[in-house]
């Protein structure tokens, strides 16, 4: 049992009847309004009884509940459905509260008291319930995503159909509570013992797909295997492709644009989208890839050929062969279709840029064998907000290509002098594209990044399989679309490595070869 104090046994709260039906619902605005009029109030106050002596019902339903510091409340004898719970709640008391289908997003319920509560197809979002306590209370069908409940107490609850995900447990006490297909999922080992007995634990590992390189491949490989993920090297196409009949096939989907129009956002989504055969094997092929694997990475690489942006061969030399760039143009297909993160770095970015709609300079000097400091413009965003302010971009490059229209879905992060080295999705999704190499680790910014698209990976492969878990329990995951964008790195459980009870349920072995 932590050592503060253990209010279970304090009795000192209103006997009010929390489902007191006589009384008018309360609206946002009025809850406004008691929150605020009470805020002046250096004593602790019954929710139920300023409801009440307004006459109010103490049953409140869509509304939201955000609570600043040191507002001292007592949010016992009510029962909220529907409502969405933020800001800062600790220190406060909650007995005899029922909560129905709601929600708590970065909610901060350190150090409170739960007695004889229940929560009923609820989710919760990175919040934190350190050092909180649990007694008699009833937790069904619940999802919590990116909370901490390290040195918190458990006693004689029944937790039934609920799934923790990279959430916090160490020194968490558990006493007399009843457990019934509780899932834990996580992504790595135990950093102490971990307390709740009779739950199914499930520990996740990142697979992240790699367009291969001769050049460019290792060192990815050898990042992916520092994060203790699992790099998964794309093989080979298993039907052999003639290089004359492919780049038949290009012509001839491009060639469709004069007659057909457009299909899609840009050229290259045209031809992936066309009904030509090989093409048509190659995405089916790489669809197959990201539904296995949980992000993309696409390293440096050659150059592209320039039909794909619509311009003549200038200075450009890209490959013989169509190949790599039909598969990489489909595995960018299926992993914005399928919402998994990307990171292209070099080639990498060009190719997505290219493929979103964008185009680039065929050539531009003095680019090649340096490491310039960026100029950043923006500190938001996939890649911006993972930069330090105060630090340094350093950026190792090594091409004679760059960015030049921005496909109107990305956003420029970074520029040396004129020529765009960063760029990201606009909406938050997470494509990350780096015009030089942060794999080089040339300064912290650099390992941000990585850590970013490690965090973008590890929320894609949790959410798979709490998505799942969910399924067979029947919970509403609905909210997790949101709640995996969380780049928090911070949450991570810490459990024993115990054999999932449901072996359906364990993430799937990848055999692509």
């Amino acid at each position: 049992m932590p050592a503060n104090t253990n209010p279970l046994n304090n009795n000192n709260h209103h006997n009010i009847n929390a489902h007191n039906h006589t009384h008018k619902k309360v609206d946002q605005a009025s809850l406004n309004q008691i929150f605020a009029n009470a805020s002046n109030n250096n004593n602790s106050l019954s929710l139920a009884s300023l409801l009440q002596d307004q006459g109010y019902s103490t049953d409140i339903s869509h509304v939201s509940i955000h609570m600043k510091e040191n507002n001292k409340f007592d949010f016992s004898n009510c029962k909220f459905t529907d409502v969405t719970f933020s800001g800062d709640f600790h220190n406060k008391t909650f007995v005899n509260s029922t909560f129905q289908d709601s929600h708590f997003t970065k909610a901060n319920f350190a150090n409170s008291t739960f007695k004889k509560a229940t929560f009923d197809h609820c989710d919760f979002t990175d919040s934190s319930f350190i050092k909180s306590t649990y007694g008699f209370s009833k937790i069904n069908k619940g999802i919590f995503w990116g909370s901490d409940f390290s040195d918190s107490s458990f006693y004689a609850n029944k937790i039934k159909d609920t799934i923790f995900t990279k959430s916090n447990f160490e020194n968490t006490v558990d006493i007399l509570n009843k457990i019934h297909d509780v899932h834990f999922i996580f992504n790595q080992k135990a950093s102490s013992e971990y307390s709740f007995n009779n739950a199914y634990f499930h520990e996740v590992t990142p697979k992240i797909a790699i367009s291969q390189d001769t050049t460019w491949y290792s060192t990815p490989v050898a990042v992916i295997n520092e994060y203790n993920y699992s790099p998964i090297s794309i093989p080979d196409f298993d039907h052999r492709v003639d290089d004359y009949l492919l780049a038949k096939e290009v012509k001839t989907a491009i060639d469709s644009i004069n007659t057909q129009g457009l299909n899609g956002i840009s050229i290259a989504q045209h031809v992936v989208h066309s009904d030509q055969p090989i093409i048509k094997k190659i995405k089916d092929y790489a669809y197959s890839i990201m539904e296995k694997t949980d992000a993309l990475w696409i390293p440096g690489g050659p150059d592209l050929h320039p039909e794909f942006y619509g311009e003549e061969n200038i200075s450009s030399y890209p490959p013989f062969s169509y190949y790599r760039e039909i598969l990489e143009f489909s595995l960018t297909d299926a992993a914005v279709a399928l919402q998994k993160p990307i990171l292209g770095i070099c080639h990498g970015s060009q190719l997505v840029n290219v493929f979103l709609g964008g185009s680039l300079h065929q050539n531009v000097d003095g680019n090649s064998g340096i490491s310039p400091d960026l100029d950043i413009l923006t500190y938001k965003g996939p890649i911006g907000s993972a930069l330090d302010k105060n630090g340094s971009v350093l950026a190792p490059s090594y091409h004679h290509q760059a960015v030049n229209r921005v496909a109107d879905s990305l956003e420029v992060v970074a520029k040396y002098k004129d020529v765009i080295k960063a760029t990201q999705s606009k909406d938050g999704t997470p494509i990350m594209l780096t015009q030089y190499h942060p794999e080089h680790k040339a300064d912290q910014n650099s390992i941000n990044i990585l850590d970013r698209f490690s965090d973008f990976s590890l929320n894609n492969a949790l959410k798979k399989v709490t998505l799942k878990i969910a399924d067979v329990l029947h919970i509403d995951s609905s909210f997790l679309n949101e709640a995996s964008h969380s780049t928090n790195s911070h949450h991570l459980v810490a459990a024993p490595i115990l054999p999932a009870v449901l072996p359906e349920m364990s993430p799937e072995v990848v055999v692509l070869a």
